[in-house]
């Protein structure tokens, strides 16, 4: 069911560019005087049975435009009697008129089954507050101005466009019509009116059959109102608020969500936060504030156990400069602490700061600190280990020193023991190894192929993910097997694309041979000389020829050698893919010629 919205002098929020003053969907059972409309029937003759003329709309004709079936109002034929000037009106409550308001409705025409009958509507508003209509066709009462005149010519177009206010035809599916005021002097008060004006109509006319209205809504212009945000950028270094404010409207909403003036973001990447602002309700103003993040030090700091009397090397990295809280300005401090103890350091990229406290702990276990350059590698790349806490190192299963580096062929766990003293620890770190793909190519149907081939199939293999590359280094496809055209022009063709599985990565070129094909069914030697498949897999039949057949490959090497003599079959099996000439000589015709073939 449809809901019904009547305002009359006050606004209603429903969309950021109007205020919708009156909102109508004739919800049966509806009548007009509880909503303020007024509805008159002035056809002549007049079927007095129906004085109101309008009334709620008939499914069995067509359905609403929205709602239930019956949710419309609707005007037809019976109006009158006999043969009838119909002049039904439909005229809204009493609204303010301004320019560029505007009065939006859906329409449609019904069809008869078995003859057209031209419908008519006409839409005009009147200044003041009367419903004074005319008792004749040609006089509109106080509704001088019309805005809308739907089929005058009384045509079965079923079209729905406006030309010059007007539309030659009336559309027989349901249309949205907007239309704008204009030459108003200020505001002013007024009505609008639904006429369904047919000339000739009724029952015994040549003209009328039946209209529906629906979701009549009537909207003043937005006075929007001139917002502003303080400040108008902003630049905040990550992990850091920022307060935004916003000022000129009475009503806020960020799109942060928050719904007043203010609003403290915290955001991690460089963010445009947007404020919509409204004084009038349903008239909305929208301002951005871009707020830019500078990235804070990643500041890396270990804490420590040390003996009893014993001294802890502080060390900071992650940033240029370091402060700490002993005064000293180096990126590492040596402290011996007689009681567990914290110090605090502050590191600086230029821009940004981040402090971290760091303890000192006074036991018999020593903490040590191990960091590594990438934890995730693929294979053939290298990783740095790093320990810190002690002042001597063992390692396994291979290292040494403070640092090392490695390059694992497997996921391998490195433990690192460390002593000060009398005192001890370890500790371990693992790095994950991901293999790096091996690639290859499978052609369909060959790398070798015709220009007359159209197309050829490449199929990467070896990975899970791809990206192909054309001859200039342009991407073109991420799919595992691209269709790629065969060029015009013969010759070598290099493609080449990349495969990862893991976030590893390996590359690939390759090569398409494109040769001039004839597709070899016979020869200048003899009419009856057949050479066959062309291109040929693991073998080449020969027929209709008693003499030498050499096979040569690209290069010019001797590959194969037959007498021939009728029909025979060679073998190609081990032979590589590519171009081979097949030299003939005919020694009962004694005629020689070479030809080029291509193995897939």
């Amino acid at each position: 069911m449809k809901k019904l919205i009547t305002l009359i002098g006050i606004a209603f929020a429903t969309s950021i560019n109007a205020q919708v003053m009156l909102s109508e969907s004739f919800t049966a059972p509806w009548t007009p005087t509880t909503t303020g409309w007024t509805a008159t029937n002035v056809s002549v003759p007049v079927n007095a049975s129906l004085p109101q003329g309008w009334y709620q709309g008939v499914s069995s004709v067509f359905n609403a435009y929205s709602g239930a079936p019956t949710d419309y109002y609707a005007a037809d034929y019976t109006l009158g009697t006999g043969a009838s000037d119909l002049n039904a009106w439909l005229i809204t409550p009493t609204l303010n008129l301004t320019n560029n308001a505007t009065l939006k409705f859906a329409t449609r025409s019904g069809i008869n089954a078995t003859n057209l009958f031209p419908d008519r509507l006409q839409v005009r508003y009147s200044i003041g507050t009367g419903t004074a209509v005319g008792t004749s066709t040609a006089a509109p009462g106080t509704f001088t101005n019309l805005i809308l005149d739907i089929n005058p010519a009384y045509t079965t177009n079923t079209i729905s466009a406006v030309t010059g206010g007007s539309v030659n035809g009336y559309p027989d599916q349901w249309t949205v019509y907007t239309l704008t005021l204009s030459s108003i002097t200020g505001t002013v008060p007024g009505r609008f009116a639904f006429r369904y004006l047919v000339q000739n109509g009724g029952p015994g006319g040549a003209n009328s059959y039946y209209i529906g209205l629906d979701d009549v809504q009537y909207s003043l212009p937005c006075a929007t109102p001139t917002i502003s945000i303080s400040p108008t950028v902003a630049t905040i270094c990550s992990g850091n608020s920022i307060a935004l404010f916003g000022s000129g409207a009475t009503t806020y909403t960020w799109s942060s969500g928050v719904n007043t003036a203010s609003a403290l973001v915290s955001p991690s990447v460089t963010t445009v936060y947007a404020l919509n602002g409204s004084s009038t309700p349903g008239c909305i103003t929208t301002k951005t504030v871009q707020v830019n993040v500078n990235p804070s030090p990643v500041l890396f700091a270990p804490s420590y156990t040390i003996c009893a009397l014993g001294t802890a090397t502080l060390v900071a990295s992650g940033a240029s400069t370091y402060t700490w809280s002993t005064g000293s300005n180096s990126p590492s401090i040596t402290v011996s602490p007689l009681l567990p103890n914290t110090y605090t350091v502050t590191g600086s990229n230029g821009t940004c700061a981040t402090t971290k406290t760091v303890s000192v702990s006074i036991g018999t276990a020593l903490s040590i600190n191990l960091s590594a350059t990438q934890t995730s590698l693929c294979t053939g790349n290298s990783t740095t280990i790093s320990a810190l806490g002690a002042t001597a190192y063992t390692w396994l299963p291979s290292g040494s020193g403070t640092s090392s580096s490695f390059t694992p062929t497997s996921n391998t766990t490195y433990t690192v023991s460390g002593t000060s003293g009398s005192c001890s620890g370890s500790n371990t770190i693992a790095i994950l190894v991901s293999p790096t793909p091996t690639l290859s190519v499978g052609y369909t149907p060959s790398n070798s192929v015709c220009t007359t081939q159209g197309t050829v199939n490449l199929t990467a293999l070896g990975a899970t993910t791809y990206t192909w590359f054309n001859t200039s280094g342009g991407a073109y496809s991420n799919n595992a097997t691209v269709n790629t055209p065969i060029p015009s022009t013969p010759g070598t063709y290099t493609f080449n694309f990349s495969g990862s599985n893991s976030g590893c990565t390996s590359n690939y070129t390759g090569n398409i041979y494109v040769i001039v094909c004839t597709g070899l069914n016979k020869t200048n030697i003899s009419e009856n000389v057949k050479i066959y498949p062309n291109p040929f897999a693991n073998e080449l039949t020969i027929n209709g020829i008693s003499g030498q057949v050499n096979i040569y490959n690209s290069i010019g090497q001797l590959v194969n050698s037959s007498l021939i003599d009728g029909e025979t079959k060679i073998n190609t099996s081990e032979f590589s893919s590519g171009i081979y000439y097949i030299k003939i000589k005919d020694t009962v015709n004694q005629k020689e010629e070479t030809l080029k073939m291509i193995k897939e």
